[in-house]
């Protein structure tokens, strides 16, 4: 006989999340990731909705932060504002980084931070360019695989200096230190339920 709740524990410790759209308070695992991130020029760091304060050179770029962020967590946002002509965020982790799977917005809305937050009709971040393209400077700890992201100079309703920009990424499975794909993912279920079509005797 199948033990759904043996099974249920497996895929939650796998997957690391149970239920997609719970919060941040809900993320329980014990394993972390460090993310460093930078701006230009100010930077506000929010995980799964909560903002993760005291960061000591979230106004002093090319100075990245370095936090440890639950590898169950969903969703990583970014608020920035840009003092000049260049604005972007940079920034890596383990299992993410900065590029243009990220979406962006100059426009800010309720709850944009949060996991729940619908965020389908946002634009893709512009990428501004790899980490090292000029004016930016190198930051130390980032990644150079890594990539400036903003919103689209063109796209928005006034010019880039002193602009507010908010960007949000979606977070693919990670635990312990592996990288769950979606390709890794459909091999744990396909595994899961060739147990279950082998057993005879399942009880729900």
């Amino acid at each position: 006989m199948i033990d759904w709740k043996s099974i249920s524990l497996f895929l939650h410790a796998v997957l690391c999340v149970s239920v997609p759209t719970e919060a941040y308070s809900n993320c329980t695992g014990d394993a972390t990731q460090p993310f460093s991130v930078t701006a230009d020029n100010k930077l506000r760091l929010f995980v799964d909705g909560s903002e993760i304060e005291d960061l000591p050179k979230a106004n002093s770029a090319p100075h990245a932060d370095t936090v440890n962020i639950n590898t169950c967590s969903l969703v990583v946002a970014l608020q920035g504002k840009n003092a000049g002509s260049s604005g972007g965020f940079l920034g890596s982790a383990d299992s993410f980084l900065t590029d243009g799977t990220w979406r962006c917005s100059d426009v800010t809305y309720d709850g944009w931070e949060g996991v729940e937050y619908d965020d389908s009709r946002w634009p893709m971040a512009y990428v501004v360019g790899k980490h090292g393209i000029k004016p930016h400077q190198e930051v130390a700890g980032i990644s150079q695989d890594a990539y400036w992201i903003w919103v689209n100079n063109t796209d928005t309703n006034s010019g880039n200096s002193e602009k507010d920009v908010y960007c949000r990424k979606h977070l693919e499975p990670y635990s312990n230190g592996t990288y769950l794909s979606p390709e890794r993912i459909l091999v744990i279920v396909v595994a899961v339920i060739s147990l279950l079509l082998r057993n005879p005797e399942v009880s729900v």
